[in-house]
């Protein structure tokens, strides 16, 4: 018997502590973490069939298909691998 009536008064506990917390997290905000971005003033010259990408993504649209050894003036580099180019257009 004892048992079950500490059971129950953990349970009501640890509810009571929930429901006095819950106002407290309502109000917090939460920020999503993404890349990072860092300005750059550089010359880097292409690789063999380098493409281009309107945004920094795969699935993006193709600029256009840049030749090896071509000079291009990087931007910007963002903290996941992608470069923002400037290719005179």
């Amino acid at each position: 018997m004892k048992k079950n009536t500490f059971k129950r008064r953990a349970a009501a506990f640890l509810l009571a502590l929930a429901l006095a917390v819950a106002p407290i997290c309502a109000h917090m905000e939460a920020f999503a973490k993404g890349p990072t971005y860092q300005d750059m003033y550089d010359v880097y010259y292409t690789k063999a069939d380098c493409i281009v990408y309107a945004e920094p993504t795969y699935t993006a649209q193709v600029l256009v298909t840049l030749e090896e050894n071509l000079p291009v003036r990087v931007v910007g580099a963002y903290s996941n691998g992608w470069y923002r180019i400037t290719i005179g257009v």
